[in-house]
């Protein structure tokens, strides 16, 4: 045999290959897309409607360096937020 046709099997072989996994992932694609979309709507649908409650904490008493700072420990309403500042000597 010539090295020229060894270089053809070769490519040929390769091309076989690459042509067998394409039609496997497109064979893939379609059963997930056209046998499984029920599944995976569902899933979605699911998904997006959660409602997860998110707490916001408030109050509690920070201290930085010589300086206290208050916060309220009631829930902030009508967009007043108060801070008190008080100075350690």
């Amino acid at each position: 045999m010539s090295i020229n046709k060894v270089i053809y099997l070769r490519l040929r072989g390769l091309l076989i290959i690459v042509i067998c996994i394409f039609i496997v992932l497109v064979a893939r694609l379609a059963y997930l897309q056209v046998y499984q979309h029920d599944y995976y709507m569902f899933r979605a649908e699911k998904n997006r409607y959660a409602k997860l409650p998110i707490p916001a904490p408030r109050g509690g008493k920070l201290s930085i360096g010589t300086a206290i700072r208050l916060l309220p420990t009631s829930p902030v309403t009508g967009g007043s937020i108060w801070w008190i500042w008080i100075r350690i000597r």
